[in-house]
């Protein structure tokens, strides 16, 4: 790898050994925040009816069995729950509890809190310009990773025309 390529990846070690864990509710690990986050995000246009598990795994880009497992687990902790769709059984539904919803709104007020002051920090033009920056390059990067096999490179030649 080149330099630049394994500095990337350092950084993005770096950021995903953040203790992030002191942002979430005390009852919740990382894995198990991005699932009630997800449900609470797609619930806002459907609060009566719940999410399916489908949708679920859909948006979160997981497979199915650890979906599942999260599921029981926040269910056990009192902060999901998961019944029969009426209009076709075949189908799981999934609700935030009061508890669920409590936890995720805490979770979301100490992450704004900290992004309030991490921006403000690295200002707001800088942060403007990263988040364009970071947001064209995931663009990329996803485009890559979705060809099958290795990406393929386009070479520029830096010879002088005759």
């Amino acid at each position: 790898m080149k330099a630049e390529q394994k500095r990337f990846v350092e950084i993005m070690e770096k950021f995903r050994a953040l203790p992030m864990k002191n942002l979430l509710d005390k009852d919740v690990i990382r894995g198990e925040w991005h699932l009630l986050n997800a449900i609470h995000v797609m619930s806002k246009e459907n609060e009566e009816k719940g999410i399916k598990i489908s949708d679920i795994i859909k948006y979160r880009c997981v497979p199915a069995p650890a979906v599942s497992r999260s599921l029981g687990k926040l269910e056990e902790k009192g902060m999901v729950e998961r019944f029969a769709d009426k209009s076709d059984r075949r189908n799981t539904i999934v609700k935030l509890t009061e508890k669920g919803i409590r936890a995720t709104e805490k979770t979301e007020k100490n992450l704004e809190e900290c992004f309030d002051t991490v921006f403000d920090r690295f200002g707001e033009e800088e942060s403007k310009a990263l988040l364009n920056k970071l947001d064209k390059f995931y663009k990329i990067v996803a485009e890559e990773v979705k060809k099958e096999g290795k990406p393929e490179r386009k070479r520029v030649n830096n010879e002088a025309a005759d």
